[in-house]
């Protein structure tokens, strides 16, 4: 699973083309970044309710990821309006929703572990391209608007070492959905940069 990683996470250096200092497509990064954000707990608790009770360590790991990532859309709604913006600015797109929606259905009908995908992904982006973003908006917008990027810069390098662990003890069935979903989410986020950028 390393391997895979390591090889796939160069993929997203399309992070570091995005204009983080546009100040409307920032904004609009983190109107974004707050809709599928604010689902994460609830995806790690659904998850971890379809965890069976033979696997208790993982269940509770899943709970215990949730309780780390708590309130954090909030982090990225306050620096929308430090920006200057509100939500209602942003309306939900899309392929923010599908980031999301897709997840759920994963979870409760396919294969609850497929969620380190998604976990694997974002996590994965924040901490190998988090701390050029960081520098990026801290440059340009000072820190009262970066708390959202600095936080998951700092956390996620460690949060994803956790989860190496963890994926490596899964069968190699699990092993081959979980690449599968950070392939998919992959895409998705790369897409919706993209829109954003473009200003669609």
């Amino acid at each position: 699973m390393r391997d895979f990683f390591q090889t796939e996470i160069r993929s997203f250096d399309v992070v570091r083309q995005f204009p983080w200092t546009d100040r409307r497509g920032y904004a609009d990064f983190l109107a974004q970044t707050y809709y599928y954000v604010c689902h994460t707990t609830r995806l790690l608790a659904v998850s971890a309710a379809r965890i069976g009770v033979q696997r208790e360590k993982l269940h509770h790991r899943f709970l215990k990821h949730a309780a780390q990532e708590r309130s954090h859309h909030l982090l990225a709604e306050r620096d929308l309006q430090q920006l200057g913006y509100r939500l209602s600015s942003f309306p939900e797109r899309a392929l923010t929703a599908s980031l999301y929606e897709s997840q759920y259905y994963r979870a409760e009908h396919l294969c609850p572990t497929m969620i380190f995908g998604y976990i694997f992904a974002l996590e994965g982006l924040a901490a190998v391209h988090g701390p050029y973003v960081y520098r990026a908006i801290y440059d340009h917008y000072g820190d009262d608007c970066a708390s959202f990027v600095k936080l998951h810069a700092n956390e996620d390098p460690g949060h994803l070492e956790a989860t190496f662990e963890i994926v490596e003890t899964l069968s190699s069935e699990e092993a081959a959905r979980i690449k599968d979903n950070f392939l998919f989410t992959r895409d998705l986020y790369k897409a919706l940069l993209g829109q954003i950028q473009a200003g669609d």
